[in-house]
């Protein structure tokens, strides 16, 4: 019988599966991968072609409508009913996930198992668990299991009697609450209340285990090229390690090609992003620019269709910055202020994050971008006032002040209002002035 890996990569490109892909085959050399994505650009097709035989399934019409991680457990179960050849099922996270061992060469002693990986937090302290179980189960519901550790949904791995049976129980409850975070609390809710038997169940927690879900946790060591745990065992699986750029280098290291070069054969606009992110993954940023110049900059008609991956590109360049890659951050910001006036709240706050970020190494940043960001910003606070958290405002206006950035007077009346609001009184006659003096 055959091993077998699933996860969901829509939306990716190969920069962002490049370390999951090229560590599961160094590592678990025996385990056939099936990915569930659509819209994957022809360069990262052919990347992932250098990597053997890998299933690539598109997602199914009836469950577009449906959040991706509650879809994926009906993708999950209709493939496994119609493959029988596969005994042992790893489900997994694809963008943060590596492998540093074979998974499948432990927990062999057991014909069925099934084995989950638990967060560092109990149910009862970590707010956004709590909201997915009140909401979906009710107040009742969650206090019964609330002093149980946090079941993670982005990694499951056991028999295939068990993941059947799993697949079966999320998915009855998961027709009916088919919103972000249902995944996972049915899953807390089934297997802490036990609603299903489940023969060798398996605890991988962030002390021991061959899953480690490592989150913000700064308790884990670097032996060699390898991460583990405090007491030096070493976890087959590491799920959020990219939240640490300790660990990001190694990744990058080991698990990232290094010889690839642009090619020109891929000129359709998908393909020359994802190849760009390619390029300043190894700061390779006079091939990065070229290419951006050549096949993105001016393909106008399609650049809206691709926001989140400019933002997410930008920040990659903020974090790797030299001062090789101005003409390329300020390209890319040229095409935000020119072709994004909607974008979402998220995308707006993700945007102030990353000029903020590059403020911190770029002496001189393009002026009409400039203009671009403060209008992001004021929209940003005015929501962030109305729907999110008060004094968050204040950390924004703190942050923002050395950026030399012009707004406008109804920002600054604003701005004087909060600044009131929370009894700053100097901070508020400064704001005021400010309004009075503004074009």
């Amino acid at each position: 019988m055959k091993n077998l890996v699933m996860g969901v990569a829509t939306g990716y490109s190969w920069h962002d599966i490049e370390p999951f892909v090229i560590s599961l085959r160094k590592n678990c050399p025996n385990a056939d991968l099936v990915l569930f994505a659509d819209g994957f650009s022809s360069f990262t097709l052919k990347c992932l072609s250098k990597y053997g035989s890998i299933r690539i399934q598109p997602i199914p019409e009836n469950l577009e409508s449906m959040s991706i991680v509650c879809a994926r457990f009906f993708m999950y179960k209709n493939f496994l009913d119609s493959h029988t050849e596969y005994e042992r099922i790893f489900i997994t996270d694809t963008r943060d996930v590596i492998f540093q061992e074979d998974l499948f060469s432990f927990y062999t002693q057991y014909k069925d198992f099934l084995l989950c990986a638990t967060e560092s937090e109990l149910i009862k302290n970590e707010i956004v668990n709590t909201s997915w179980l009140v909401q979906f189960f009710g107040e009742n519901e969650y206090h019964k299991i609330k002093n149980n550790p946090i079941i993670c949904a982005g990694t499951i791995y056991g028999s295939r009697a068990e993941m059947t049976m799993l697949f079966d129980n999320m998915i009855k409850f998961l027709k009916q609450n088919t919103m972000w975070g249902s995944d996972q609390a049915t899953l807390n809710y089934l297997i802490h209340n036990k609603l299903f038997p489940i023969e060798n169940f398996i605890e991988s927690s962030v002390h021991s285990g061959k899953i480690f879900t490592l989150g913000i946790l700064q308790s884990f060591k670097i032996s060699g090229e390898k991460i583990v745990y405090p007491n030096s065992e070493v976890p087959a699986v590491l799920h959020q390690y990219d939240r640490h750029n300790s660990i990001n280098q190694i990744v990058d290291r080991i698990y990232r090609e290094q010889s690839l070069q642009p090619n020109e054969n891929f000129t359709d606009i998908h393909s020359a992003i994802d190849q760009t992110f390619y390029l300043v993954q190894r700061k390779n940023w006079s091939a990065a620019t070229q290419y951006f110049m050549n096949y993105v900059f001016f393909d106008k008609p399609k650049l809206k269709l691709y926001c989140d991956k400019f933002l997410k590109l930008d920040e990659l360049i903020a974090q790797k910055y030299e001062s090789d890659a101005e003409m390329l951050f300020l390209a890319i910001q040229k095409v935000l202020a020119k072709n994004f006036a909607n974008i979402s709240l998220k995308q707006a706050k993700n945007l102030c994050e990353l000029f903020l970020k590059a403020e911190k190494n770029i002496q001189a940043v393009n002026g009409s971008f400039r203009t671009y960001i403060a209008k992001v910003f004021r929209d940003v606070i005015n929501i962030v006032y109305e729907q999110e958290d008060k004094r968050l405002c204040l950390d924004y206006f703190k942050r923002f002040e050395t950026c030399n950035l012009k707004f406008d007077k109804d920002f600054y009346f604003k701005q004087a209002e909060i600044y009131r609001e929370f009894g700053k009184k100097d901070e508020a006659l400064k704001a005021y002035e400010k309004a009075l003096n503004a074009d």
